[in-house]
């Protein structure tokens, strides 16, 4: 009998962190035979695999898979393609789990095909005592996914979405190899196609942050690259996927995150390639918010035009001071 949830745990360089993660998944008080945990070895560089094989060892219902280190997106989908369970979790291996999860999940799950089941991530900040939840609600509630988003509702990390695996095959959703940021673009094309989303209360999940390390907290030109990639992308779903009567709609707030994505990366504004980066990609940035033009509220129009022109305003007075500086030397 195939298990009703499978777990997709990809690894790479994170010995401190990975027997904390398989502690808190494999130390559920449920029965072993309703779970499986794949656990793929992108090429990790440190020791993380001494501590995963006591794990592989001990429950049989652990799977390993090696690969070269190809991303966190390629690992994902290996995984993704060798589950057997009716709904997936893709969890991190620097994270861990609360006592109960699976008990909470499989109490929705086992009577119910709800495409996505997204929970609150309890955000903890590894160098300080700050902590937070980034969900507040006062129930559970079953709504659709344009619902979802239109009430703005966190999206952009997966590790919070309990998944339908059928759901994501017919609808052919993976992630995108080799660019950051893979879950924003996965999200929201899930979040677009859903039916039926049930949002937890509470959360089951530690969503730990390397305040050092991590990619938020190393910005680089790659973060800005990515942010035009994941446009395009959703740009293409659009076409291709988003009724028509949301075409305007969709490719309105997500053109409107997509700039303010590039706002993540301003932290590079001191650099000469990144304001160059700015003004070569101007034409695209002002061109698609004025496909978004037409339909829109006058506010709206506003918001996008001001979204357009700020880099290209902030580039130019950048210049100017540096040549003033220069001048008065």
């Amino acid at each position: 009998m195939n298990p009703i949830l499978s777990i997709i745990i990809p690894v790479f360089n994170v010995e401190k962190y990975i027997s904390q993660c398989l502690k808190s998944i494999l130390g559920q008080y449920v029965d072993k035979s309703l779970y499986e945990v794949i656990i793929v070895n992108d090429g990790t560089q440190d020791n993380s695999m001494e501590f995963v094989y006591p794990f592989i060892n001990q429950y049989s219902n652990c799977k390993l898979i090696e690969q070269k280190n190809q991303g966190l997106s390629v690992a994902r989908n290996t995984g993704f393609k060798v589950a057997k369970g009716k709904y997936v979790w893709f969890i991190d291996s620097d994270d861990w789990l609360k006592e109960g999860a699976f008990k909470a999940v499989f109490h929705i799950i086992e009577h119910n095909n709800y495409e996505v089941i997204s929970m609150p991530l309890s955000w903890i900040y590894e160098n300080s005592n700050k902590n937070h939840c980034d969900i507040n609600i006062n129930n559970d509630i079953l709504i659709d996914g344009k619902t979802y988003i239109n009430k703005h509702y966190e999206m952009g990390a997966i590790q919070r979405n309990v998944l339908l695996k059928s759901f994501l095959e017919v609808n052919h959703i993976s992630f995108l190899p080799n660019i950051l940021h893979e879950d924003g673009l996965y999200s929201r094309e899930l979040y677009y196609l859903a039916k039926s989303v049930y949002v937890m209360s509470s959360s089951y999940y530690y969503y730990r942050q390397r305040e050092s390390g991590s990619i938020m907290h190393s910005i680089t030109m790659r973060n800005a690259e990515c942010s035009i990639i994941i446009h395009k992308e959703l740009m293409k779903f659009s076409a291709k996927r988003v009724d028509p009567e949301d075409i305007l709609w969709f490719k309105t707030k997500q053109t409107t995150l997509f700039i303010d994505a590039l706002s993540v990366t301003w932290s590079l504004k001191k650099s000469k390639e990144f304001r160059t980066f700015l003004m070569k990609t101007r034409h695209y940035r002002i061109q698609e918010c004025l496909r978004c033009w037409k339909g829109n509220s006058v506010k709206e129009q506003i918001k996008l035009l001001v979204k357009a022109y700020m880099p290209l305003l902030y580039v130019r007075i950048i210049k100017m001071i540096f040549y003033i500086k220069r001048k008065l030397k």
